[in-house]
Formats: structure tokens, C-alpha cells, sequence
């Protein structure tokens, strides 16, 4: 909607003696006026007492100031210049006093001229001049007191008839195209025809954005020629002239002064003005016809503000804000004033996207936001916050759009929080508890968010270590949508394991709820770990005896490193109690997957395999019986398992190859095998011991093979003991073959020992010689002593010494056998001694004192 930015103040209402004016500029609070018959005429404008009517005095009037007409001017106020062209030529004048500097003879000819000032520079301004004489471009920089030529001239197709710089480009106007120059390697392209527009017009904007006429139409460019706005300008009738003075652009029409907002591309004001035709900005606007002057000057910034703000041009005012220079806090207040207002009205237009940037960048209270969306907040109190804008319910598609946007908001808003929390002061209570009040209210809002949205980010919400939804209001939120999936995992991240379970166990049987079976309540125990071993034994019994196959699975999954972390004695003693059927598979599991090396669960998978054996109803079945054998051989009970080999397999050489699998002379219990083999013959068991369900008739001695077990195995069995089994009616010359075994046995033993002892005795006494020989040799280590590979001295540190007597560091001893003569060090030094080659042999070649 257009509004009043500008105002229309007579300058110059007509100059005297009929002067014609061919040209204008100004600098500060002066305005030059150059006319045609090359009278310069100087004003003094200030604003009144009032600040509203400008106070306008005439300075000086020079009517010999130019032979010809003043065509074109400007000041440089920086180095107090005025640069006229008149005549045809420019001329440099001082300018304040307008004394004539210099006339640049080499420009004669010239039609126009452009200058840029380039600012803020370390060393000073940059002031660089294009002047167009014909078909040829003069470029020269402003060098102490005089302009100086930079490079030859350019040639252009056509005598340029507008011509402006753009950082380091240079835009030219010809009658029928525009061309661009890139200094930087004098490469020109030509960009579009003019159109029907008069003469071609550029002016500049801000980043290097150049306007260009075309038509009717004006066309915003970068410095590459390439369309910088998706838009361009449709003036009401072709203008004369353009001119850009932020935030809006100006064109002189036949009879008016249009005035539009570049971005978004809006008429603003429309003033009357009589056959102007020319017009410039620097501080104030300035427009001239033939004979008068007028200044465009805005409007008073707080009068355009309120108007602004009365009909809803909030980015207009956010504008003019920002090319205003006004007091620093005044300016920020007043930007988030209108930013606030700005950020609800695009909310109440269902602008969601464009409102929530704003709402970010005003960092609002979330609540208030929040109170945009009526019922989302639920009991939670709101701040004292007025809004702009009437609350009401939103349409159900504009209202799913803006919980999106919402969501997306409160993320970020959250992610902030955090961030602030981990770099607060923990000290800081007060600013903690506020903290986490409003983290609640953003995550209980973002579940809500979720689930009035379809979004599928619910679960990844809860699943959050920092998740901080409102329990009560969550759970009424999820029941009320029947999202159950996503209230077990509420449960569980708030540590209300139990009511997660219940609710799993509640609906496992419900065949129509997503929370069927039994798989999600197995998955959750798996999870628990030791620390809730009392919750996982209270609901793993519902479920072992419902599924007994299922309920196992609790306590062996090999992907969940909590279920193989359980405390194994305390889940085999569960499973006894509740489902004794799952003992064995458990056992076999964590005995033969996760390598459990405790006996206790070897020995009670064994006794499950007894149990096992004896359980099943069979009668002469051998394989069964040899299965108990074996089992009992892995307890250790190698009585059982022989009198079974024996008495009811009736297979002696079954026997014999269980003793000798089992036999170990070293081993407790194990080196008693053939005395218990022995006995199975000589005092045979009682058949009700062996503990099978087999009728066997009362068992009779067998002394015959007693006899050959002896003879065969005397020194694997403990001759006393079996002098004590065998019958005492047994005469000597029955078991003289068996006792002469033994005595040749021990004979020999004995006579081997001595002769070992006597070589270990002599060996020791040879090595005991051959050290007290090395040791003789000796290496004397000075300080000049260097090691003959590294050439470094060898100081204090360790060092070998070849045979040869050379002496080198440890370390750089390359000899292959280098470790070995260490080795053989460290048994000399400490006294170890064996029968060892090797060493011997290592000392012979190595000799060595260590300092």
C-alpha cells in the first residue's frame, strides 16, 4: 500500500536573467547549479528550526565560470574537488573556493564523464575517472594533486551515452545496447538493446548490483552481466531518468516523480512534478527542470514508521530502519518492535516458514510461541505476553503446516538449551530449574507436535538420553492415540521399567495390538542388565510358562551384551524353579557359545545328561549305557563308568581304552583308574549302586583277569592297595610274575635316577669351570672407549663384546645370536643351570663384563 516517504520542497523556484539549467550536484549542505549559458550557481541548504522546511541561501553566483554550457558535474568533498565538463572538455576545480586547478587538455572532445569514490580504504580513498571522448574511454586515479592516465585508451563501438562504475567493471550506455568492460583484462561484452526507452539509464545499488533501463521496464544485473533479482521494475510510463537512493529506486516520469521499493518490487509514492528532467542523490534527493530546483526529502523516519507499522508494511519499516542512521539502541529497540510485529502478522497469513525465522532470530520465550497453537500448551502457564494478534484455532491444513514448522522451531530452541546447559554454572540453581522447566515444555510440546503431525520422529524423541516430556501429560497423550509403542519406550527412557512391562505382558496376547506377541517384552528384558535382575526374573516366569522356547532367549541372546553380563548361577537357578525343561539348552549354551569355564555348570550339564539317560525307559540297549559311561568319565566317577563297561556292556577292551583315555599319573583322581579297574574283577559292586534300570545278576570276583590286569599294568597301579584287593587265600607263586614286574620296575627306576643325578652332579661342574673361564676375559670401558658400529662412546651403557675383543653397544649388535647371548648372561648372573647345548655353545662364542 503506498504511504507518504517523500515530500516535494522548492529549491528553486526560477532562476534569474532566464538561465537554463543543464546540470546539478551537490555535496554536504551545498547544491551547484550549472547552466547552459556557464553561470555556476552556488545554495546553502539547511534544515529550519522546525525540521520539516529547509533554510535555503544563495551563495555566490560565477557568471564566467564557463564559456560554454556546464553539461555535467561533481564534487569530491574527500579532496575538496569539482570536476565540471564543459566546453568539451573537463576541468578540476577547488571546491570550495571554485578555483580552477587544471584543465585536462587530453580529455578535449569529451561527451561524458563517470568518478568512483571507493571508500574505507587503509591508505586513503580511491577515486578513479572514465572519461568518454568519442569512441574512445580515458581512464585515469587521482594521484596527489592531479589525475594520472592508468594504461592506454579503450576503444568502445559507439560514442557512450551513459557510463557508470561498478567496482572494477565499467557499464556503458550506447543509443541502441549496453555493454560491460572488466578492467581487470579490458574484456567487453555487449549484454542487451535499450528497448524503447529514450536514452540508455544505469544507476548502482548496494553489493554491486547494477539497475538498467530497458523498455519500461528496469533490470537488475550483477557485475557479470547476470540477472540479480528474480524481478525486475514496471514503471507506469518510460522514465527519463532513474536514480537509487536506499531502499527504493526513483524515476522521472512526464509528470511525475515515481517512487518504488526495490525488494519486494512495490510503488510507494507518486509526486507531481513540472518537466523535471534531471535528478541526483547524495545526501538529499535532488530534481531540476529547465528552471527550478526542487529537493525530495523523506518524511520524518518515526512519522513513516507508525504509518508503516498502521498498514501492515512491516519489511518497508525494517528497511528504512536499516538505511537510517539513527542512535544504536533506538535503532535495535525499534528493529525488534517491528520484527515482533512483522513475525506475528506473517504467522496470522499463514507465512509459516518466513514467521518462524523471525520468531528464532527474536528468541522469544518458546511459551509464547507455543500460545500460538490454542491446547498445545495444556496446563502450562503462559508469560505476560501480549500478542499482537487475535488467537484462534487454525485450519486443519494450515494448522498441520505450522506444527511442522513448529517442530522444526522448538528442535532448535532445544538444541540450544542443552548446549547452554552443559556450559552453565552448576552453581547457578535458580537459572537451572528455569532451564529445565522450559526443556520440559519443549519436549512435551514436540511429542505433541509429532503425534498431531504423523511424524515418524516420536520414538527417536523418547529415545533420547535427555528426554525431558512430562511424564503424566505424555502418557495421557499417548494413550488418548493409542501410540503404545511409543509409551513403552517413554517408559523405559524415564526408567519406569515395571509399568513398560506391565503394559508389554497387558497386550502381548492382544492380537490387534501392535505390541502383540512376545517378542517385544523378550527384546525389553534383554535390555535390563544385573541392575534390574529381579524385574527380569519376575516377568521372564509369565513368560516361560507361556513360551517356554521364547522365555529362553531372555538369557541367551548372543546380540545383546546385557543377556550374556546375567549372573549365570543365579539364572540356571530361575530356570530350575520355573522351566527345569530349559536347564540343559542353557548350560549347553553358555558352556559351548560363551565358553563358561566354571565346573559347577560342566558338572550340572553332566548330571542333566544322567538324568537324562536314566530316564529313559530302555532294556539291553548298549549305546544308551555306554553314553551314561562317558558322561560319568566327565565327572570323574570312573568306578560307575568301568562297572558299567564291565558288568553291563560285558566289553573288557572298552575298558582298557577308557583307562587308558582317562589315565593320568599326575592327576587327582585320574591316576587311580586302573586300581578301580583292577577292582571292578577282584571285589565287583553291588548292581543297585550303579543306578540303572536294569536287572543284573548278583556279580561274582574274576580273579583270572584280575591277574592279567596286574601283570599287564603293574606300574600304573599302586602295588599295596592291590596286595589289599586281591583275596587272601591266593597263593605267591600266582602272583610271582606280577611281583617281579614290580621289583624290576622300582630296580630300574632307581638305578636311572643315580645315573642322572651323577651326570646333572658332572654337568654342573663343567659349566661351574667354563664361567670361572669366560669370566676372566674382561673389557676395560673408558671414557674414550667408542662403540666400533655408531662410532658413539659407549658411557655407561650396555655393550657386547665379540671374541675378538671388540667391543660394541648392546643395541647395535647385529650378531643373530645376540639374544641368545644375553640369555646366557642372565642364567651365569643368577645361577640358573640345565643341561642346555645352546648355552654352552653361546658361551664359548660370547665373553662380556657389564660395569
Amino acid at each position: 500500500m503506498p504511504h507518504t516517504a517523500f515530500e516535494k520542497v522548492s529549491v528553486v523556484e526560477k532562476l534569474p536573467s532566464k538561465l537554463i539549467i543543464e546540470s546539478i550536484c551537490t555535496y554536504g549542505d551545498y547544491l551547484l547549479v550549472g547552466t547552459r549559458d556557464g553561470v555556476l550557481i552556488s545554495y546553502n541548504i539547511t534544515m529550519g528550526p522546525d525540521q520539516s522546511s529547509p533554510d535555503i541561501k544563495l551563495v555566490r553566483t560565477l557568471k564566467n565560470f564557463s564559456k560554454k554550457p556546464i553539461v555535467q558535474m561533481a564534487a569530491i568533498e574527500s579532496i575538496n574537488l569539482l570536476i565540471s565538463l564543459s566546453d568539451s572538455t573537463i576541468c578540476l576545480y577547488e571546491l570550495k573556493s571554485l578555483t580552477l586547478i587544471n584543465q585536462m587538455a587530453k580529455t578535449r572532445g569529451a561527451t561524458l564523464f563517470a568518478v568512483d569514490v571507493s571508500k574505507n580504504r587503509e591508505d586513503g580513498d580511491q577515486i578513479r575517472l572514465c572519461v568518454a571522448v568519442k569512441k574512445k574511454l580515458q581512464i585515469y586515479v587521482w594521484e596527489d594533486v592531479n589525475f594520472v592516465e592508468l594504461g592506454p585508451d579503450l576503444s568502445v563501438p559507439d560514442t557512450p551515452r551513459a557510463v557508470m562504475w561498478s567496482k572494477n567493471y565499467l557499464w556503458l550506455g550506447f543509443k541502441r545496447s549496453y555493454y560491460v568492460i572488466k578492467l581487470d583484462n579490458n574484456d567487453m561484452f555487449e549484454l542487451f538493446e535499450i528497448g524503447k526507452s529514450p536514452e540508455p539509464m544505469i544507476t548502482a545499488l548496494r553489493n554491486g548490483i547494477v539497475a538498467v533501463q530497458k523498455d519500461d521496464m528496469t533490470v537488475f544485473l550483477n557485475s557479470d552481466g547476470k540477472p540479480a533479482r528474480s524481478f525486475t521494475i514496471t514503471w507506469s510510463d518510460t522514465p527519463a531518468n532513474i536514480t537509487y537512493t536506499a531502499p527504493y529506486i526513483m524515476g522521472i516520469l512526464s509528470r511525475y516523480l515515481e517512487i518504488r521499493l526495490v525488494d519486494p518490487p512495490t510503488l510507494v509514492q507518486s509526486i507531481e512534478f513540472d518537466k523535471a528532467k534531471l535528478i541526483t542523490c547524495d545526501k538529499y534527493c535532488y530534481l531540476a527542470s529547465q528552471s527550478c530546483v526542487w529537493r525530495v526529502q523523506p518524511v520524518r523516519l518515526v512519522d513513516q514508521l507508525e504509518t508503516l507499522i498502521n498498514v501492515k508494511e512491516f519489511e518497508l519499516a525494517l528497511n528504512l530502519l536499516n538505511v537510517n542512521s539513527i542512535d544504536g539502541a533506538q535503532k535495535e529497540q525499534q528493529t525488534r518492535r517491528i520484527k515482533i510485529l512483522l513475525a506475528f502478522d506473517l504467522f496470522a497469513k499463514h507465512y509459516f516458514q518466513r514467521a518462524f525465522k523471525y520468531f528464532t532470530e527474536l528468541n522469544l520465550d518458546v511459551r509464547i510461541i507455543i500460545g500460538l497453537f490454542p491446547g498445545l500448551m495444556g496446563e502450562e502457564p503462559l508469560t505476560n505476553f501480549k500478542y499482537p494478534i487475535e488467537i484462534t484455532r487454525l485450519p486443519s491444513t494450515a494448522e498441520q503446516n505450522g506444527l511442522t514448522f513448529l517442530a522444526e522451531y522448538l528442535t532448535d530452541a532445544r538444541n540450544n538449551y542443552i548446549k547452554e546447559k552443559k556450559n552453565s554454572n552448576p552453581n547457578d540453581i535458580e537459572e537451572g530449574k528455569k532451564r529445565d522447566s522450559l526443556l520440559q515444555v519443549i519436549d512435551t510440546t514436540l511429542l505433541k507436535c509429532y503425534i498431531k503431525t504423523g511424524n515418524g520422529v516420536v520414538k527417536s524423541l523418547l529415545r533420547l538420553k535427555d528426554n525431558n516430556c512430562h511424564i503424566d501429560t505424555s502418557v495421557k497423550v499417548l494413550k488418548e492415540t493409542n501410540s503404545l509403542e511409543e509409551l513403552v519406550i517413554l517408559y523405559e527412557s524415564k526408567g519406569l521399567h515395571e509399568r513398560a512391562l506391565e503394559l508389554l505382558k497387558s497386550e502381548a496376547k492382544r492380537s490387534d495390538s501392535p505390541l502383540s506377541g512376545y517378542d517385544k517384552i523378550i527384546s525389553y528384558l534383554q535390555k535390563l542388565g544385573e541392575q534390574n535382575l529381579k524385574l527380569i526374573f519376575k516377568f521372564s516366569a509369565w513368560v516361560l510358562k507361556t513360551s517356554p522356547d521364547s522365555g529362553l532367549m531372555i538369557f541367551i541372546d548372543e546380540n545383546t551384551p546385557e543377556v550374556e553380563s546375567l549372573p549365570r548361577g543365579k539364572v540356571y537357578k530361575h530356570l530350575q524353579n520355573y522351566c527345569p525343561e530349559l536347564c540343559i539348552p542353557y548350560l549347553e549354551h553358555i558352556i559351548h557359545t560363551w565358553k563358561e569355564e566354571e565346573s559347577e555348570f560342566h558338572n550340572d550339564l553332566i548330571k542333566l545328561y544322567l538324568q537324562e539317560v536314566e530316564n529313559e525307559t530302555v532294556k539291553n540297549s548298549n549305546g544308551l549305557f555306554e553314553e551314561r559311561a562317558l558322561l560319568l568319565g566327565r565327572l570323574g566317577r570312573h568306578d560307575q563308568a568301568l562297572a558299567i563297561y564291565v558288568h553291563v556292556v560285558k566289553d573288557d577292551k572298552m575298558a582298557e581304552e577308557y583307562c587308558w583315555r582317562h589315565y593320568n599319573s599326575e592327576g587327582s583322581g585320574h591316576n587311580e583308574v586302573y586300581h578301580h579297574f583292577l577292582r571292578m574283577y577282584l571285589s565287583p559292586p553291588d548292581p543297585k549302586g550303579l543306578g540303572i534300570k536294569v536287572d543284573i545278576p548278583k556279580l561274582e570276583p574274576n580273579v583270572k583277569r584280575a591277574l592279567e590286569i596286574l601283570e599287564k599294568y603293574y606300574d600304573r597301579i599302586n602295588t599295596a592297595e592291590a596286595l589289599v584287593l586281591l583275596p587272601p587265600t591266593m597263593k605267591v607263586n600266582e602272583i610271582a610274575s606280577f611281583l617281579m614286574n614290580v621289583v624290576e620296575d622300582r630296580t630300574s627306576r632307581r638305578r636311572n635316577g643315580l645315573i642322572l643325578k651323577s651326570l646333572l652332579y658332572s654337568q654342573r661342574l663343567q659349566v661351574q669351570e667354563l664361567r670361572m673361564q669366560y669370566r676372566k676375559n674382561s673389557s676395560n670401558i673408558s671414557e674414550d672407549k667408542s662403540c666400533r658400529v655408531c662410532g658413539q662412546r659407549i658411557g655407561v651403557s650396555a655393550f657386547a663384546r665379540y671374541p675378538n675383543g671388540v667391543v660394541v653397544h648392546y643395541g647395535c649388535c647385529t650378531d643373530l645370536k645376540s639374544m641368545q647371548f644375553y640369555r646366557a648372561w642372565c642364567k651365569i648372573k643368577y645361577k640358573v643351570f640345565s643341561f642346555d647345548p645352546e648355552l654352552l655353545e653361546t658361551l664359548k662364542v660370547f665373553s662380556f663384563t657389564i660395569n
